[in-house]
């Protein structure tokens, strides 16, 4: 089976529509009543059901009692084939003597209706929507029919246009089929420009509009959709906004159209994912937002409870309001739990290709990854301190230890812990090989911690932090709280000039309070000699970084200090938990590490023992992720167009330094790499030899009957066995690229590019 028919197995699109005005009505009555008694039951049924619609009730009865008559009559499957496909209904009756089946009124009501019926020809529409049409270009569609038609479930809806102004009725089509056919998806093949030409684009606007546009925040349909057109665009469109990936341009006719075609649905389902993400998304805040309306007393109860914790009361507002979505959106994908699971076989198949017009891995992504474990807006919130908040000092990074519960400046301004404490962080030369690892080396444990943005420079990189008491160092809280009254998260002060308005409301209660006593501290210290304190002071301090190490510049007060961002959540929990001594590692590691594209090289490609078959593939793509350099395998199958048979068997995504069962990677040198892969001679089986055994190709000692194979044209029969009985001949790759013939297994083989291929061998003449 395809790979088309696997994705609309695994997405469940079994309700497909075609529109296309090469499709041919058929005008005889005779031939649409024949063609009617010879369907399945389920196309009969909906025609009725269509017939009855149109107020063609009594012409659908008369049909109804014609086919009860003469469906007995198929029996005779030798007549029917001689008779009925070219429409002599008259002469097949005769033969079976029911001409009293002849005067049957059907067929002057059919003649009668379809005369009137005239240019709407909404009753000949009618059957051809159901598969009974005279004919549709074979060029362009009989192999992507005859792929379609081998899966069971599937119902394919054809149409000579796109509904008029009125499109309730086609809507209510699809979505009787799709409940019909148990769908999650409607699969749209539609012609690009229809009977207008290629000056308008009538069917792609018709998708965008009617289709994608009109359900994009309705999940009653769903589309996956392309353009099936004579006339494709010069130039592939990019990828870049919703609509794009449904009207993705198919030639027809074209040679890999079942391919391509999957390709292009599969990039709309992707897209569709996501929307229906977003859908549930938008639902799930509408409720949510219902639901807070409805208990204002329970969240005035929340914020009075934040004030006593030192909480921002928007920030506990948030919080419940987030919860209330999350669980709502939770609800809702368990409703939704089989589309889910169609979603889950996508992705776990396989089936997405990198489109060329799509935007490699960007600094979008990467932020997305940075913003999972660091909070990098926690300054332009004013947010107090908390553990896991991250500084730059002099140069270097520091972070807050410690539970919430110490650290928190309360209502009442007091906190229990009397200072602050931190780890110092070091930039690490390598990236991690998960985004966050917890390592032990010489006897102390490290965590590394990837994604981090050096402000210094303004790269991603890795940090790692010793877990261990000597790496401790030691702050005045009343420093490194000055970082909440602005949002650079700088510690200074000026204590002659008063908060800002806009930063006292956004303050939890009491801190601007707070503001003023560090004012009034900080006036205090600008009455002293801060350099002659410092002087006089001949010990060493064990804080390493007090309130008295300032500078004074006019009216100001600045420290080096700078809150940067904090580490989240449970990122900080395990660091924390690790600091107290507490073992194992969680699983952290939501979203892969992103793959960095680290240099161009040459990638050498052959099989064992074959010249013809050694490509040198120059300026290659070379990545890295997790601390793993790899070749990402769409990219090698877009250079090696001839093997992408081979190359469709790997498993995995990628061709690594540690891959042994398809091919092995060679590092040649910094710019030279060598991927030697493997034949493919079963399910299962790869080899790597340039000879090969009767066992290496059937996993047997020897031949049970006939030891005799013969290569292809040659005229020449050999045997696999030597004078002693035992099969030592082997045969060399350039027999096996001519092909062989098995006699003991009736079988013809051949390596094509790679892969052995086996095919019955039948004697001629038998």
């Amino acid at each position: 089976m395809s790979k088309l028919n696997d994705l609309i197995k695994s997405l469940k699109a079994y309700t497909i529509i075609i529109i296309e005005d090469e499709i041919t009505y058929i005008d005889d009555p005779i031939k649409l009543l024949i063609e009617f008694c010879l369907s399945e039951d389920r196309v009969k049924k909906s025609i009725i059901e269509e017939l009855d619609t149109l107020s063609f009730s009594s012409l659908g009865k008369a049909i109804i009692d014609f086919d009860e008559k003469f469906n007995p009559l198929l029996v005779n499957s030798e007549d029917v084939q001689n008779f009925l496909p070219g429409g002599h209904l008259a002469r097949f009756l005769k033969k079976l003597g029911k001409e009293e089946l002849l005067q049957n009124e059907v067929y002057d009501e059919f003649e009668r209706l379809i005369e009137e019926d005239g240019e709407t020809q909404s009753i000949k529409a009618c059957f051809a929507k159901y598969g009974i049409y005279l004919s549709i270009n074979e060029t362009h569609y009989n192999e992507l029919l005859t792929e379609l038609k081998k899966i069971e479930e599937v119902e394919i809806l054809y149409y000579k246009q796109t509904p008029g102004a009125d499109k309730e009725p086609f809507y209510k089509d699809i979505q009787k089929s799709v409940k019909r056919t148990n769908s999650n998806f409607c699969l749209a093949i539609i012609d690009k420009s229809l009977s207008t030409g290629s000056a308008n684009e009538v069917g792609k606007d018709f998708i965008i509009d009617d289709l994608v546009g009109e359900f994009k925040d309705n999940p009653e349909l769903r589309f996956i959709a392309c353009l099936y057109t004579s006339r494709p665009d010069s130039v592939e469109k990019e990828l870049l906004e919703y609509e794009d990936f449904f009207i993705e341009e198919i030639t027809k006719g074209s040679e890999r159209v079942i391919e391509k075609m999957t390709k292009s649905l599969a990039q709309s389902a992707f897209a569709e994912v996501f929307n229906s993400i977003r859908n549930k998304k938008n639902v799930s805040t509408e409720e949510a937002f219902t639901l807070v309306l409805k208990n204002q007393k329970n969240i005035k109860h929340i914020i009075q409870e934040s004030h006593s914790e030192g909480i921002p009361p928007y920030d506990a507002a948030k919080y419940w309001f987030e919860l209330a979505e999350r669980k709502k959106f939770d609800d809702h994908e368990v409703e939704d739990f089989k589309f889910i699971a169609g979603l889950s076989a996508f992705f776990r198949q396989n089936y997405l290709d990198d489109h060329p017009k799509t935007s490699e891995i960007g600094d979008e992504l990467l932020k997305i990854n940075t913003f999972e474990i660091f909070d990098y807006n926690v300054n332009k919130k004013y947010l107090p301190i908390a553990p896991g908040d991250i500084w730059q000092i002099d140069g270097s990074y520091y972070m807050i230890l410690g539970q919430l519960c110490d650290t928190l400046l309360r209502k009442d301004n007091t906190r229990k812990a009397k200072l602050a404490e931190l780890f110092k962080i070091e930039l690490s030369q390598e990236i991690a090989s998960e985004k966050y690892e917890v390592r032990l080396s010489g006897g102390n444990k490290f965590v590394f911690i990837n994604n981090f943005f050096d402000i210094s420079d303004n790269n991603y990189k890795t940090i790692q932090i010793e877990i261990s008491t000597p790496n401790l160092f030691y702050a005045d809280f009343s420093v490194l709280d000055l970082c909440m009254f602005n949002d650079e998260g700088n510690c200074i002060i000026n204590p002659y000039e008063e908060l800002e308005n806009d930063i006292k409301l956004i303050l939890p209660q009491n801190k601007d309070r707070y503001y003023q006593n560090l004012k009034i501290g900080y006036q205090k210290l600008a009455e002293i000699n801060i350099d002659e304190l410092l002087s006089s002071m001949a010990f060493n301090d064990p804080i390493d970084f007090p309130i008295t190490k300032v500078k004074k510049v006019n009216d100001k007060f600045s420290y080096n200090i700078k809150r940067v961002c904090r580490l989240k959540g449970r990122y900080y929990d395990s660091l924390y938990n690790n600091y107290l001594n507490n073992k194992g590692r969680i699983d952290l590691n939501l979203i892969d590490n992103t793959p960095e594209l680290i240099r161009k090289v040459t990638l050498r490609f052959k099989l064992p023992g074959d010249d013809d078959s050694t490509r040198e593939l120059k300026n290659f793509d070379l990545w890295s992720a997790k601390g793993k350099e790899f070749f990402r395998l769409s990219d090698v199958q877009a250079a090696l167009i001839d093997y992408q048979d081979l190359l469709s068997f790997n498993i995995e995504d990628k061709f690594s330094l540690d891959g042994i069962t398809h091919y092995k990677l060679i590092k040649e040198s910094h710019v030279e790499y060598h991927l030697n892969h493997k034949y493919r001679i079963d399910d299962g089986k790869y080899l790597q030899k340039t000879e090969f055994s009767f066992n290496d190709l059937f996993g047997e000692v020897k031949p049970n009957n006939n030891p005799n194979f013969q290569i292809i044209d040659s005229g020449e029969i050999k045997s696999f066995l030597n004078d002693q009985g035992y099969a030592t001949k082997k045969l060399t790759i350039e027999e096996l690229k001519m092909g062989v013939i098995i006699f003991d297994k009736s079988l013809k083989i051949q390596l094509i590019k790679g892969v052995l291929k086996k095919n019955k061998y039948e004697k001629p003449g038998i």
